[in-house]
């Protein structure tokens, strides 16, 4: 009996200690610790996907919801930032997931 309380017991523990963990992001390049913010310097939604098209120098962002204008990630080298818009597979994916938005 006392090996059943004490299984029972274990399970419950495990079951709330699991209950406060946040599911990953399926992307591996999202939610990673040291975030950089890069800024998209394109003109079309199309240039989005392309790593060169980004700086990590603030632009001025005029408020609108076409283009991205910050996105983050944790890499401050153009290759890795490319793999990441890689991950996204689509210009707007991009868009939809940037920090803030342009027109």
């Amino acid at each position: 009996m006392k090996k059943y309380l004490l299984s029972i017991t274990a399970i419950a523990i495990a079951v709330m200690a699991s209950s406060f963990t946040t599911i990953k992001s399926l992307n591996p390049f999202k939610g990673n610790k040291s975030t950089q913010t890069w800024y998209f310097t394109g003109t079309t939604i199309s240039q989005d996907l392309t790593a060169s098209h980004y700086s990590q120098i603030p632009p001025t962002c005029n408020a609108g919801t076409n283009l991205p204008c910050e996105v983050q990630y944790d890499s401050t080298d153009f290759s890795s930032l490319q793999a990441y818009l890689n991950a996204e597979g689509t210009d707007t994916q991009v868009r939809d997931d940037a920090a803030t938005t342009k027109n």
